[in-house]
């Protein structure tokens, strides 16, 4: 009897292991809450406004809009999504969709790569005190933004 019991304890301890990480796995994105809402970034070029929210609790739509004066100079599509065990940063310009593959998290910093993209291969959200930073890193090239959050 208590054999049988042990063995009911240890199903039981595995089935909800792998429960907890499907679970863990779909919540991931709940680390990004922070990054909802409207962002702006300005220099005296150009002015970048940024805005995500959340479609559903695995997928963070955005959109980002480059603005010189009164023309728009670079416009995409954004989304963050966890399919498939894995979670993703797409960027549809254009142009192209690029597709960005997470390979490092944590409480204030998410990487997204692809090797296979000039530019860049490397985009990084990271929360700072007064923002947001992304810094987006190519073969030659590296490009960093600072954004605060609009009101």
């Amino acid at each position: 009897m208590q054999l049988h019991i042990w063995k009911w304890k240890l199903v039981f301890t595995v089935v909800s292991f792998f429960l907890a990480i499907g679970i863990g796995s779909a919540q991931k994105l709940e680390d990004l809450s922070w990054l909802a809402g409207d962002w702006i970034s300005q220099s005296q070029e150009q002015i970048i406004n940024e805005s995500w929210s959340f479609m559903n609790d695995s997928t963070l739509v955005g959109s980002s809009i480059t603005t010189k004066g009164d023309s728009v100079i670079f416009e995409e599509a954004l989304k963050i999504e966890f399919r498939h065990d894995t979670i993703r940063y797409i960027a549809v310009l254009p142009f192209k969709i690029a597709s960005f593959g997470l390979a490092l998290r944590n409480e204030s910093e998410y990487v997204f790569v692809d090797p296979s993209n000039d530019f860049p291969s490397k985009i990084i959200y990271r929360k700072t005190k007064p923002g947001l930073t992304i810094v987006l890193e190519g073969k030659d090239n590296e490009s960093e933004m600072n954004f605060v959050r609009k009101k």
